[in-house]
């Protein structure tokens, strides 16, 4: 073997050996990222999306085939269900680009071994452009299935002879009208109408009554005040800050401290809890009416001025 041939020998072992330690390093990142989106809860907008897309599409077809009936609207949920199930790989594969692009991977373990290390300011800094991006290509992703999601659910309630091969008006709404207005062009429902005062009263499941000032500002970040009343008629204030964005109808926060004597306390952020999206129903100059996607809670909140306080209490 001539001295040429070693030489070509060896770097072929080597190119070899480099290649397959880089594949491995990348599969251990997207390990780590996907075991980080799971730790922090960032996985759960694919399941917030799905329910609310499936609630509204089963709405657009009661109003289309109020004819059909309810074993109907079960097998449309489950056929549903079932084509989101079959494409939730590929939203996470979405998701993990997405942090593939803003973190290395030793950026991802020290996130997950020191998640409140001088790296929690970089998660900070880019954690609303990130939700921004996850939030279109949610969008995308529901897009992308409009296809599966009519021939599933045509086929099985055909199968069941709850549709007939000519019965196109609920099949063309389901397919194309409603699932557009799930997740509307932010140029209905500006990201601009948002920004300002916002105050709100409601009464809790406990019978309580609590009062709300929100402040949402133009940099992504947002500031509550909220007054919670006893049943003796002493109240006590709570103020927390956080994140707040929009991507067509749904309007998400992420809440990241309190406040506590003009200190402000980070929260673990790691919590599901932590993070909220709402379905906006109704959004003007003065009023943004919404309604929350896993529970269901509605509120409606009225534009004030910036120097808006708390109404006096009643004696």
């Amino acid at each position: 073997m001539t001295a040429t041939i070693r030489w070509f020998c060896v770097m072929l072992v080597l190119f070899v050996a480099s290649t397959a330690g880089a594949a491995k390093n990348q599969d251990e990142k997207q390990r780590d990222i996907e075991k980080l989106m799971t730790m922090t809860g960032a996985l759960a907008i694919g399941h917030q999306i799905t329910e609310l897309a499936i609630t509204n599409m089963i709405e657009a077809l009661k109003k289309s085939r109020p004819d059909l009936p309810a074993r109907g609207f079960d097998i449309v949920r489950e056929e549903i269900q079932k084509v989101f199930l079959t494409g939730y790989p590929e939203f996470v594969n979405l998701m993990v680009a997405i942090y593939d692009k803003h973190y290395t991977h030793e950026e991802i373990r020290e996130m997950l071994s020191h998640y409140e290390t001088p790296l929690g300011k970089k998660i900070i800094a880019t954690t609303p452009v990130m939700m921004q991006e996850s939030l279109q290509s949610s969008r995308e992703w529901v897009t992308s299935l409009q296809p599966l999601l009519k021939e599933g659910v045509e086929q099985r309630l055909k199968k069941e002879g709850l549709m007939a091969t000519h019965a196109t008006e609920g099949r063309d709404t389901l397919a194309a009208g409603q699932s557009d207005s799930v997740l509307r062009s932010s140029s209905t429902q500006p990201h601009s109408l948002l920004i300002g005062k916002w105050y709100g009263e409601y009464v809790t499941e406990q019978g309580e009554k609590r009062q709300w000032i929100d402040e949402q500002y133009p940099d992504g970040t947002y500031k509550t005040h909220f007054r919670t009343f006893a049943g003796n008629g002493s109240y006590s204030d709570q103020t927390e800050t956080g994140y707040w964005g929009t991507c067509g109808s749904i309007y998400f926060t992420m809440f990241t401290a309190r406040i506590e004597n003009d200190t402000r306390v980070p929260v673990d952020t790691t919590d599901p809890g932590c993070y909220d999206a709402y379905e906006i129903i109704k959004l003007s100059y003065e009023t943004f009416e919404y309604k929350h996607i896993t529970n269901g809670h509605h509120y409606v909140a009225k534009k004030v001025g910036n120097n808006f306080q708390f109404p006096q209490p009643s004696q």
